[in-house]
């Protein structure tokens, strides 16, 4: 079930969160400002991966 609520949420919200997140920056600042955004992301995605992957193991 949870698997699929990902696959759903990444053919959903996560395509068109995505699909909007093209700025590159016009300053060095506001490109920081991305980069930390970016990261954040990343580090959110990271999390997901690492509890579905245990949810995966620990399955009945």
């Amino acid at each position: 079930m949870f698997g699929l609520q990902v696959v759903e949420w990444i053919l959903g919200p996560g395509e068109k969160l995505l699909a909007s997140q093209s700025d590159i920056g016009d300053s060095a600042e506001s490109a920081e400002v991305l980069r930390k955004r970016h990261e954040e992301l990343e580090i959110k995605c990271t999390v997901c991966t690492c509890i579905r992957a245990f949810l995966w193991e620990n399955r009945s």
